[in-house]
């Protein structure tokens, strides 16, 4: 938290950028979310796991929402990005047809809060 995250800054930004944070044991499930954000038009900026990038870890800072994945050391971390960095947080779980549905529409219901009603924001909901 205070040596990484925030010392670099991301080629670009989106209004869908994601973190997604958790343990180590966390990571394979992310293979097989990832191609699911990327459809949706979410872009998972840093995946703080343990298969985490240091880079992308830098600009994990420039999110807008922390999705956490069961970990009591990283809901501490989404609790203190949004102290430090107003990302809000929501907790989540990839496990199950009925959890992962869940997860994709709260991550773009929490995603709508902050953009607002706009064509975008509904463009992402279809395809949710």
């Amino acid at each position: 938290m205070n040596a990484v995250i925030g010392t670099a800054e991301p080629e670009f930004i989106t209004p869908f950028d994601i973190n997604i944070v958790g343990d180590y044991n966390v990571a394979g499930e992310t293979w097989n979310i990832l191609p699911l954000f990327t459809k949706m038009g979410i872009r998972v900026l840093s995946k703080i796991t343990g298969d985490a990038r240091y880079q992308e870890v830098c600009y994990a800072h420039r999110a807008k929402l922390n999705v956490v994945l069961c970990s009591n050391v990283a809901i501490q971390m989404a609790q203190t990005m949004e102290e430090r960095y107003g990302i809000p947080y929501i907790e989540e779980s990839f496990y199950g047809a009925t959890n992962l549905n869940n997860c994709l529409e709260n991550v773009v219901a929490k995603l709508s809060i902050s953009l607002g009603d706009s064509v975008v924001v509904h463009e992402l909901q279809e395809r949710t």
